[in-house]
């Protein structure tokens, strides 16, 4: 088992989501092979936004910090992004729900 460094809990070696209500806080762990820095920043701006809905405009800001880096269908490039996340997070129960033009993380009961 893993320690978290931070509130110093045990952290199972496999993926899951633990929620620690003395913090409010969740933890997300994710074992996830052959993941693109692209889908773990994803990822990061959704749980940074989390509960709340992440703008597709925002995803693209957390993507490409500089705008000359930005390609030209960025919008398209995260919609691929979401649907590969949503196939590596669904078997821990997490989905990712599309509004309009954003995002959010929502974690089955």
């Amino acid at each position: 088992m893993k320690w978290c460094g931070e509130c110093n809990r045990g952290i199972p070696n496999n993926s899951g989501v633990f929620v620690d209500l003395e913090k409010s806080k969740i933890v997300v762990t994710l074992t996830l092979d052959h993941v693109a820095p692209q889908e773990a920043l994803l990822m990061e701006a959704l749980v940074d936004t989390f509960p709340r809905v992440a703008s597709l405009e925002y995803i693209v800001e957390r993507l490409y910090l500089h705008e000359a880096d930005e390609p030209e269908d960025a919008q398209g490039l995260v919609r691929v992004l979401v649907v590969r996340l949503r196939k590596a997070l669904e078997p821990i129960g997490v989905e990712i729900a599309t509004y309009a033009h954003s995002y959010a993380l929502e974690i089955k009961s």
